[in-house]
């Protein structure tokens, strides 16, 4: 539990797996090693509970068109294509939903470090609309 927030082990089990496909390990690893990918990996998965928690309390979202792009980047970094990948996650027994969820919440947490430390005004697309608004209503006096 992460304040009212479970990790199943469906979950924990999801990420090993997703961590173990991307992560360059291996294709067997030893007792020893799958015990301590599982332990760095509950511990991220605790950490980016709590980010995701702040981004919530700060109102901060993340569209799925940003998760996409995330993932795009990632996809030509590695010179892969989204289908190699779903099948490399596929044979893992994991697949790209646990991925784009590791994603949201790694944008989320940058979203909230950023509005934390600009210096620049951060202008949300609900400050726009009021904006907007309040100028469709002036026109009209």
């Amino acid at each position: 539990m992460v304040n009212t927030q479970s990790i199943s082990d469906y979950e924990l089990e999801q990420r090993v797996a997703f961590a173990i496909a991307v992560g360059g390990y291996s294709a067997k690893l030893s007792d020893e090693e799958l015990k301590s990918v599982r332990a760095t990996t509950l511990q991220r998965m605790v950490e980016e509970k709590i980010q995701l928690a702040e981004a919530k309390r700060l109102k901060i979202t993340v569209s799925p068109v940003e998760v996409n792009e995330q993932i795009d980047a990632f996809l030509k970094d590695q010179a892969a294509s989204k289908e190699e990948l779903s099948k490399v996650l596929a044979a893992a027994g994991t697949s790209l939903d646990t991925f784009r969820n590791q994603q949201i919440a790694f944008l989320a947490w940058q979203k909230v470090i950023r509005d934390a430390f600009a210096s620049e005004p951060v202008i949300t697309p609900a400050m726009v609309e009021d904006a907007m608004r309040r100028a469709v209503e002036g026109s009209n006096k």
